[in-house]
C-alpha cells in the first residue's frame, strides 16, 4: 500500500476514514439548519445561511460537512463549484479546498477556508459554529 499523502482531489477515497466520527469539542456550539440530510444528494451540496454566515453544506459519500461559501482568493462564491474527491473546486478561478481541513490545495488560493463539523439529528443537519 502506498503511504504517500493523497491529493484532496484524488477520487480514490477511503470511505471508512471519511465516515469516522469527529472528536467533538466541548466548546462547539451546534446550530440547527433548515436543511434535512435527505435534501443533499451524495457528492453534492446546498447553500444555507446560519447565524448570519453563508455556508455550503456537503454530503461527501454519506458524510456531512460545511464550509464558508466564499473562496479565500477573491471572496467569490464557491456555489457552482465541482466536488472532486474531498475538495470543492472554485468555479471562478479553479482553486481547490480540502473539505476536512479547509486548506487551499491549489492556486490561485493560498489561504484556507473555514470548515465546520456537522451532526445529523432526526434527519436535520446541525452545524458547529
Amino acid at each position: 500500500m502506498d503511504d504517500s499523502p493523497q491529493n484532496c482531489c484524488d477520487t480514490s477515497v477511503d470511505i471508512d476514514a471519511m465516515n469516522a466520527d469527529f472528536s467533538k469539542s466541548d466548546d462547539a456550539e451546534y446550530m440547527q439548519t433548515t436543511i434535512r440530510a435527505s435534501d443533499i444528494k451524495v457528492n453534492s451540496y446546498v447553500a444555507v445561511s446560519v447565524s448570519n454566515r453563508e455556508l455550503l453544506m456537503y454530503n461527501i459519500n454519506g458524510r456531512y460537512r460545511a464550509s464558508d461559501a466564499k473562496c479565500s482568493h477573491m471572496k467569490l462564491s464557491l456555489e457552482g463549484g465541482r466536488i472532486m474527491g474531498n475538495c470543492i473546486a472554485c468555479p471562478h478561478h479553479g482553486a481547490h479546498f480540502n473539505l476536512d481541513t479547509g486548506d487551499a490545495e491549489s492556486p490561485p488560493a493560498i489561504k484556507s477556508i473555514k470548515v465546520y463539523e456537522v451532526q445529523v439529528h432526526d434527519n436535520m443537519l446541525w452545524v458547529s459554529i
